[in-house]
């Protein structure tokens, strides 16, 4: 089990400061999604990071963003002791302070699973330091120093960061590898069906084939990574006001008692109640 080393959490960002023991046996840990931005900074460890199907091998301070609704998982490549930082903060976070959203251009401006690492070479040193400043236990003790540590040092990360970003953006850099044909159709047909049967028929594939190359790209079964993405958006109509009924049909469940359950499993109330904490 992780040993949090630090940890603060709001109705808006979520920080905590990690490290365990992970064995190789494990492999792929369980993947995940999450509906906000996610800021991974990596200390230490023998990990690499599947996201969206995309491999990032880590090596200390990588930093890897992803977007809501962007699956991903670790990957241990051998026994080590695996150390992180991570901050997830909503979109509301920095609403008052960059409504135009050029600082989430990194992480909005890109196809899913591409461009989310960033080496120690892409960024200042500058960004390290701000980082590890966030999770100074000597610094903040209180939740208001907490927050407050993290609204002045996020801003210039994100900063920092987008620099980056436009810099490689206009030289054209790309070191991924090419997107997983399968993952793209998944994700613009989340309201259709997509069965293994169907799957199979679109890419000419046996269902034996298709569910074990979803496996090795992802790390999950295509089930999983369905439901997680279905789920995500789910509460993002929702919470946009579209009522809970609509909200099963148009995001690809076939009954509304599935999606209700699901829902209520994930986000620890029923879609009802989202529809309505909204309106």
């Amino acid at each position: 089990m992780p040993q949090f080393l630090y940890h603060y959490e709001d109705h808006e960002t979520s920080l905590h400061h990690s490290s365990h023991f992970v064995e190789k046996k494990h492999g792929f840990m369980d993947m995940h999604a999450h509906d906000d931005f996610e800021l991974f900074f990596f200390l230490q460890g023998d990990c690499s990071y599947l996201v969206e199907g995309v491999t990032y091998r880590l090596t200390p301070g990588s930093i890897l963003l992803m977007r809501p609704a962007e699956a991903h998982c670790l990957c241990v490549n051998s026994d080590c002791i695996y150390e992180r930082i991570v901050l997830n903060f909503s979109r509301s976070f920095l609403d008052g302070i960059d409504p135009q959203g050029l600082l989430l251009e990194q992480y909005l401006d890109r196809p899913l699973g591409e461009g989310n690492l960033y080496s120690p070479h892409d960024y200042s040193s500058t960004v390290a330091s701000l980082l590890l400043s966030m999770v100074d236990t000597e610094k903040q003790r209180s939740d208001y120093e907490k927050r407050l540590a993290i609204i002045s040092n996020l801003l210039p990360i994100l900063s920092e960061l987008h620099k980056s970003f436009l810099h490689k953006k206009g030289s054209n850099v790309s070191a991924e590898p090419e997107h997983h044909e399968l993952l793209n159709y998944i994700n613009r047909h989340l309201a259709d069906d997509l069965s293994l049967e169907t799957l199979s028929n679109v890419f000419f594939l046996s269902k034996s084939q298709i569910s074990r190359r979803f496996k090795q790209q992802t790390g999950t079964t295509i089930t999983n990574y369905v439901s997680a993405k279905r789920l995500i958006k789910a509460r993002e109509l929702l919470l946009s006001g579209m009522p809970a009924q609509q909200v099963s049909t148009t995001c690809g469940f076939s009954e509304y008692s599935t999606f209700y359950r699901a829902y209520q499993k994930k986000y620890g109330v029923s879609p009802v109640r989202s529809f309505k904490s909204h309106t």
